[in-house]
C-alpha cells in the first residue's frame, strides 16, 4: 500500500493539521511561530555564509594569497611548472648553489623548440655517431651544431661521398673544399663567413638539430665560445659588405660575355646584362675595387647624374668614377669590346 497520500486525502490532511493548530491546547504551552523550519535553515546558512565572509577579509594575507588568486591558480594548471621567477628565487633564496643542481641549458634565440632539450657532445661522444655503427644514428657537426643526417645515409653513411664529415664538426671544408685531415678542421678563421652560414641554415631546414658540441665553438654550459662570437661578427660584417656588392651591382651591372679557346672573347652591354633590367644598355669598363689588381667587366651609364654624388650640369651618368678603366683597343661609346686571350 502506498504510503503517500492522494491529492484529495493530502489536501484534507492539510486542512485537518491547520484546523489542529488554531484550536488552544488544553495545557498552557509557549506561543508557536507562524515561520516554517525552512525560512530558519535559510537564516541559518546565510548567517554562516555571512560570518565566514567577514571572518576571511580580516584575515591578514588570505584573500590576497597567491594560493587564491584565480589567475595564478589557473596559470599553474597550465603551465604545470613554476615561473623563470619562482625558479630564480629558489637557486637565491633557497640556498642552492648552482654547482649543486644541474638546470637544463637554455637554448639561444632563433633556435628550434627541440633545442631546448639539446644534448651536449664531447668529440670523443660525436666520433661514434660517424656512420660505421649500423644500430646507431649519423651525426655531423657546423659551426658546433650537431644535426642527424642519418636519412642521407648513402652520402653520409659508410663509404658515402661525404661520409667525412660525419662524426666530426670539419666546419672549414664546406667552404674551402679541403678534404685532407689538415682542411676537415674547425677553424674557420679567414673563411667564407656568409657560404658557411648558408650551410648551417641547409642543415637546420633539411635536417634534424640534435644539440651542440663542446669545444671549439661552445663551452660545457653550451654557451658560446669567443671562436663563435668572433665568427658570429665575422658574418655580420660580411652580410653588410654583402648589401653594398648588391647595390654596386645594381649601379654597375655586369657584361655579357663570350669566350673562344684561342680566339679571346667579347664582352658587351644590353638593357638587360648581368640579370638587371634597365632602360639603359650602358658601355662596357673595367670596375677595380679600391687598392686591388683585380677588376669585373661592367656596363656603365653614359647620361645623367653620376650615382654617386652630384654634379651640377653634370650629363655623363657614371663615366667619370675614378675606379673605372677602359679595355684596351676598344672605342669609348662602343657597346661591345674585345678582350684578348693573354687578358
Amino acid at each position: 500500500m502506498s504510503t503517500n497520500p492522494s491529492p484529495r486525502h493530502r489536501a484534507r490532511g492539510e486542512t485537518e493539521t491547520s484546523r489542529a493548530l488554531q484550536e488552544p491546547s488544553s495545557s498552557p504551552s509557549p506561543p508557536k511561530s507562524n515561520r516554517s523550519p525552512v525560512c530558519y535553515a535559510l537564516a541559518v546558512v546565510v548567517i554562516i555564509t555571512l560570518g565566514l565572509t567577514l571572518g576571511l577579509s580580516f584575515l591578514p594575507g588570505v584573500v590576497d594569497s597567491p594560493r587564491f588568486s584565480s589567475s595564478t591558480a589557473g596559470d599553474q594548471a597550465v603551465n604545470n611548472k613554476p615561473s623563470d621567477d619562482s625558479r630564480q628565487e629558489r637557486s637565491v633564496s633557497g640556498g642552492v648553489s648552482p654547482s649543486h643542481t644541474k638546470m637544463p641549458v637554455t637554448a639561444e634565440r632563433g633556435e628550434s623548440t627541440s633545442d631546448h632539450n639539446q644534448r651536449l657532445f664531447t668529440k670523443e661522444e660525436l666520433s661514434g655517431y660517424d656512420g660505421s655503427d649500423e644500430s646507431k644514428p649519423i651525426y655531423l657537426s657546423v659551426l658546433g651544431q650537431v644535426f642527424d643526417v642519418s636519412r642521407g645515409k648513402k652520402f653520409y653513411g659508410r663509404n658515402g661521398g661525404y661520409s667525412f664529415f660525419s662524426g666530426r664538426d670539419a666546419s672549414r671544408a664546406f667552404v674551402s673544399g679541403e678534404f685532407s685531415a689538415d682542411g676537415l678542421v674547425e677553424d674557420v678563421t679567414g673563411v667564407d663567413a656568409v657560404g658557411l652560414d648558408d650551410w648551417t641554415a641547409f642543415y637546420r631546414k633539411d635536417y634534424k638539430y640534435v644539440g651542440k658540441l663542446i669545444g671549439h665553438f661552445y663551452d660545457d654550459h653550451g654557451e658560446p665560445t669567443e671562436n663563435l662570437k668572433r665568427f658570429q661578427k665575422d658574418l655580420a660584417r660580411a652580410k653588410l659588405q654583402a648589401l653594398s656588392d648588391e647595390e654596386e651591382r645594381k649601379v654597375f651591372p655586369a657584361c655579357n660575355s663570350h669566350w673562344a679557346q684561342g680566339q679571346g672573347g667579347t664582352v658587351w652591354c644590353g638593357t638587360e646584362s648581368g640579370g638587371i633590367k634597365r632602360e639603359w644598355a650602358g658601355v662596357p669598363r673595367r670596375l677595380f675595387k679600391p687598392g686591388s689588381v683585380n677588376w669585373r667587366s661592367v656596363c656603365v651609364r653614359t647620361t645623367g647624374q653620376p650615382s654617386y654624388g652630384r654634379i651640377s650640369n653634370a650629363n655623363r651618368g657614371d663615366l667619370d668614377n675614378p675606379n673605372l678603366r677602359m679595355f684596351d683597343n676598344c672605342h669609348p661609346e662602343s657597346i661591345s669590346c674585345p678582350i684578348p686571350e693573354a687578358d
